[in-house]
């Protein structure tokens, strides 16, 4: 046999110049209105009493880099059309992203610009994210807009027990044109993450200094206690966070206290192909099972008759009484089987959002497709299932549908 002749070609192995990709997203979701809930009342009841919605959404997302000798230029963009029922057309354009990075130093990584960091180890909450915007429990993947800070990154590695420690300071500065929504106050933030590689054990410590939020510090943790299953959590600890109360006078007013807030979680997968992840979720800041009935019965009130409380009301939504999850404690769960039954290219999965002190819960099944090239299909239905002046007994939905088509290039 006659051998074939050996080249070698350094160029396959480099990294190109530039990257790029993305995605477009139409997306279309059918709402039944919970017509007798609290926030119907508040938002929709006098304005624009329907019983159903209608959402028709489409997305596109661009992300990519180039490359420079030691450094280089990242970039997110979205932008998303969304017409409805019961709101007007909208559009948001903006970058998610945009930042340099430069490599310079041995083992420093500077970034300057707009980025997402995610910090913590929480699949649907993250307590310990003090630099980052708050998920979506319902959709915790979604991708999120970042903030413009100067972080540096040092990394270094160790023969030993502790096998890599890493920092990483991080300026946020907030004026009226940057940031302007990460605090009400113009200042400047300093934020450091403190990486520890112990073992078979993630750790992080993290402190944000009061500069423009309130001071806090945290750390979170991640452990592998068998190859299948894996046990996280998160701590938070907040220096006199502001809170918005209602008090018996029907008055919202600001108390300030310091408050902790924490996650413990696992994820673990079966010998059948189905992944597990369960994450219990206290906030500090969060409001009881009663704080919460205040404020339900205060949006179900006759606006008409008395106009005030609308005002109230709608001032009341804005200041942490509408927050996706306001309440105080929460359970997470989520299971997710690949290939169900053998069929190629099926993922189906279900989790569930309950709050524990009211009982009252949101149950979301759903089926993705991937069997056509850089596409992904999802089906998803959502129930909100709670007695009355719970916080799922009174959302604004009752139960919606949603079909969403995602293309890859």
């Amino acid at each position: 046999m006659q051998a074939e002749e050996f080249s070698f070609d350094i160029s396959s192995y480099e990294k190109p110049l530039y990257e790029f990709g993305g995605f477009i997203e139409p997306s279309v979701t059918h709402s039944k209105l919970n017509t007798d809930s609290a926030l119907y009342n508040l938002q929709l009841a006098n304005t624009n009493p329907v019983t159903n919605n209608d959402l028709y959404s489409a997305g596109l997302q661009l992300e990519g880099l180039y490359r420079f000798t030691d450094s280089q230029i990242n970039f997110q963009y979205f932008v998303e059309s969304q017409d409805s029922d019961i709101s007007e057309n909208q559009h948001e354009s903006l970058f998610y992203e945009l930042y340099y990075t430069s490599n310079h130093l041995n083992n420093i990584t500077i970034d300057l610009g707009k980025r997402v960091q995610k910090w913590g180890k929480g699949y649907a909450w993250n307590p310990a994210g003090f630099i980052e915007r708050k998920k979506d429990p319902n959709d915790p993947e979604l991708s999120r807009e970042g903030y413009v800070m100067l972080t540096a990154d040092y990394v270094r590695s160790y023969d030993h027990d502790l096998k890599t420690l890493a920092i990483m300071p991080v300026v946020l500065p907030v004026t009226k044109e940057i940031n302007n929504d990460f605090s009400s106050e113009k200042d400047t933030g300093f934020a450091t993450k403190i990486y520890l590689l112990y073992r078979d054990t993630d750790i992080d410590l993290m402190f944000l200094s009061k500069g423009g939020s309130e001071a806090r510090f945290g750390f979170d943790f991640s452990s592998n206690i068998t190859t299948s299953f894996e046990l996280h959590g998160e701590f938070a600890y907040i220096n006199n966070k502001t809170i918005s109360l209602l008090n018996n006078q029907n008055q919202l007013v600001q108390q300030k206290k310091d408050v902790t807030q924490s996650l413990l979680g696992f994820r673990y997968l079966t010998t059948n192909d189905i992944t597990w992840i369960g994450e219990y979720y206290h906030n500090g800041a969060g409001y009881t099972e009663d704080q919460l009935e205040s404020y339900f019965i205060l949006a179900k009130s006759d606006f008409q008759a008395n106009p005030p409380l609308l005002s109230l009301a709608q001032q009341a939504k804005n200041n942490d009484y509408g927050n996706i999850n306001p309440g105080r404690d929460y359970l997470y769960l989520s299971a997710v089987k690949k290939e169900p039954y053998d069929f190629v290219y099926f993922n189906m999965g279900i989790n569930s959002i309950i709050n524990l002190q009211d009982k009252s819960y949101s149950l979301t099944p759903e089926l993705t497709y991937t069997g056509f090239d850089n596409t992904e299909m999802r089906l998803r239905l959502t129930v909100l299932q709670g007695k009355t002046h719970s916080e799922f007994g009174e959302k604004l939905n009752e139960q919606k549908i949603e079909f969403r088509y995602r293309y890859y290039f």
